[in-house]
Order: structure tokens, then sequence, then C-alpha cells
């Protein structure tokens, strides 16, 4: 699984791709966070879910 910010509208997107059966699966999740002057929290958000998928995942 990988993930990246994505800034779309003004505001920061987590992207995250899996692969499921061979075949890549594509999930965008809103942050509500402004585009300007919050990539730091963007970024502590993108581990926060990267690292809860990884979880959710193992079990």
């Amino acid at each position: 699984m990988t993930g990246s910010l994505q800034i779309k509208n003004n505001k920061y997107y987590i992207v995250l791709n899996t692969y499921e059966k061979g075949k890549r699966k594509i999930k965008w999740i809103n942050t509500d966070l402004p585009a300007k002057g919050n990539k730091t929290k963007a970024q502590k958000l993108l581990r926060e879910a990267h690292s809860s998928q990884i979880t959710v995942r193992a079990e």
C-alpha cells in the first residue's frame, strides 16, 4: 500500500493505493484542511491513515 497527499479544490486529500486481486484500488480521503499552511498537519494525517489501513489489513 502506498499513499500520497493531493490538493484538490484548495483542500488536502489523502490518496491511498491498494492492490486487490492484482488490480489497483484508489481511495481518496478528504482531510478538510485548507491547502495553505497545513502541509505538516496533512502529512501527519497521511501517516495515521496509512498505518491504520495496514493494521486493518493485517487482521
